[in-house]
């Protein structure tokens, strides 16, 4: 099901359609008012959600997920810290020499600009 809409009589309707319908032609079900199905969804959910020990295995299944997980978020978050201390003494680098006057093409690399810009005065 997608949701989709038009409009009747001047004013936009909303509702939901078989994918298959739209696209293959190749389904007959009905249109059904986005109301319907949205209720019923809520509905569904709601009842879910009371289910106090489908909740808490759910709970128990994530947490199981996140615990094998951890290790590898870990290693990228090193990562992450790694990247950035190396861009900060980059950055570091760059003011320190602007800085002392000492800003060459050699040190800035390609960041260095071709032309030399003119400043407004």
């Amino acid at each position: 099901m997608v949701g989709t809409s038009g409009f009747k009589n001047g004013r936009k309707v909303t509702y939901y359609t078989c994918s298959w319908r739209l696209t293959t032609h190749d389904c007959d079900q009905a249109y059904m008012r986005d109301e319907c199905v949205e209720e019923a969804i809520l509905e569904d959910v709601q009842s879910i959600f009371k289910d106090d020990a489908l909740v808490s295995q759910v709970c128990e299944e994530v947490n199981k997920l996140l615990a094998a997980e951890g290790p590898e978020i870990e290693r990228q978050l090193a990562a992450i810290d790694d990247q950035i201390a190396k861009a900060q003494q980059r950055r570091n680098q760059y003011f320190e020499a602007f800085e002392a006057k000492t800003l060459s093409p050699r040190l800035a690399g390609n960041a260095w600009p071709r032309s030399t810009p003119r400043w407004p005065r």
